[in-house]
């Protein structure tokens, strides 16, 4: 009996003491990272231990997805019936420390052109990148959320929105936060932006690199633990042009308190975010709305699209819904621009079997219209092109596949990329870019 007794007490101590540990590790976690204590960052490391050891042996990431491929899904190259002028410029993990962008058309499977990537070399950047977050900024700081954004391993890198230069280079960049890089025919490495940057790369009638970023030095936001994104322009040679970060454009268009400071940021796997910019797009004729040069920016956690002028640091005009979550601008007109609806809530409410679409703003009329509708659907990503023959090409992201509607919006084609080591199963797609071959020579969609 009284070894039982003994036993129930160490027992009971030892639920005290973990009782008490989850009670102010809570309370700890729950403070700002730059008010907590050595003893608070200690018992904020215990709690999130289980969930850090949980997502790497459950959660490993990887570039294969593992969904099932219906029938009328075909990979890259059977697409049977699609346009022989199509190619997709798409990434392809290969396993190892090896990976590759190729020009590969669509039905037929012709690679035109391909680059070896430099994977190791970008694994170096992302660690450091990752070392100067941890060294120079609060520990557990939520804006940037290094951990969870940036590649811990080859496999995982995501080569994202590769986009062919004039002289047959390729410009990508590794999407959630990394340098963009910039490298020759042969694949060479030419330059990398000295910035962080993330989501779409663009380019202007000059040839000139537009791309989000993300300022961890930005004071309201080191104050107020968020995440400044911004706009960067780079030039051919990998030069910055133009920086500006959102919160200084928003508030020097009077539309901060307004918009950004009296919404929360949403945090859900992303940390304190409440721009979360993922398409800067430089729009390259006059229109209604907009000149040349002007910029068409996609903020995804306000599903707001701006019209914003970096010449006099100017918001023209912008509009929140009813896209919801958007991505991927396109200008389709003079008059009319076409958005990525991912159509999602963020307030908990289950969007389960809700359809994305492409949605149409008019703006001399405001009137908005869509195609795809309950054909596709993408809760996080995606991207739309309309090709010069008519056809809309879209990356449902999510669901690890592209999909082909023709002018009316009617389902044409569906395919993926298979992976390298199991062709059963799709590649996780990084923003592809559509070309059409005309005349000998890629026109990009």
């Amino acid at each position: 009996m009284d070894r039982v007794v003994r036993v129930l007490r160490v027992v009971l101590v030892l639920l005290f003491m973990l009782w008490g540990a989850i009670f102010f590790s809570i309370r700890a976690e729950r403070k700002k990272a730059s008010d907590r204590t050595r003893v608070d960052k200690a018992l904020v490391f215990m709690y999130k231990t289980p969930f850090v050891i949980e997502r790497w042996l459950l959660h490993r990431e990887h570039q294969k997805i593992e969904t099932e491929m219906a029938e009328d899904i075909r990979p890259i190259g059977q697409v049977d019936g699609a346009d022989s002028a199509l190619y997709l410029l798409h990434y392809l993990y290969q396993g190892g420390d090896r990976g590759q962008v190729r020009l590969q058309q669509v039905n037929g499977g012709t690679i035109a052109m391909k680059w070896d990537i430099p994977l190791p070399m970008m694994m170096v950047d992302l660690d450091s990148i990752r070392r100067f977050l941890d060294g120079n900024f609060p520990e557990d700081w939520g804006a940037m959320y290094a951990y969870e954004h940036i590649s811990k391993s080859i496999a995982s890198i995501q080569v994202n929105a590769p986009l062919m230069t004039p002289d047959s280079g390729l410009v990508f960049n590794c999407n959630i936060l990394g340098h963009v890089y910039r490298l020759d025919k042969e694949s060479r490495l030419v330059w990398k932006s000295a910035r962080i940057t993330h989501h779409s790369i663009e380019t202007d009638r000059e040839g000139r690199i537009w791309t989000c970023s993300a300022d961890p030095a930005d004071s309201l936001g080191l104050k107020y633990d968020f995440r400044d994104d911004g706009i960067l322009c780079l030039d051919s040679r990998g030069q910055e042009v133009f920086y500006r970060g959102l919160t200084g454009a928003f508030m020097a268009g009077g539309l901060f308190d307004e918009w950004i400071a009296s919404t929360p940021g949403y945090i859900q796997g992303y940390g304190y975010d409440p721009y979360h910019l993922n398409d800067v797009l430089p729009v390259k004729g006059d229109g209604l709305a907009w000149e040349q040069g002007d910029l068409l920016l996609s903020l995804r956690h306000q599903s707001m699209i701006v019209l914003y002028r970096p010449g006099n640091d100017s918001i023209l005009w912008y509009k929140k819904g009813p896209w919801m979550a958007q991505h991927d601008l396109q200008v389709v007109n003079d008059s009319v621009i076409s958005t990525f609806n991912n159509n999602v809530y963020f307030c908990h409410i289950d969007s389960e079997g809700r359809y994305s679409n492409i949605l149409f703003y008019d703006f001399s009329s405001g009137n908005v219209t869509s195609i795809g509708d309950s054909i596709f659907s993408s809760a996080t990503q995606g991207r739309q092109s309309l090709t010069a023959n008519g056809y809309y090409v879209i990356e449902e992201t999510t669901s690890a596949r592209y999909v082909i509607l023709d002018s009316s919006g009617n389902l044409a084609h569906r395919f993926y990329i298979p992976y390298h080591s199991d062709t059963l199963k799709p590649m996780n797609p990084t923003w592809g870019r559509p070309y059409l071959k005309v005349n000998g020579r890629f026109v990009e969609q």
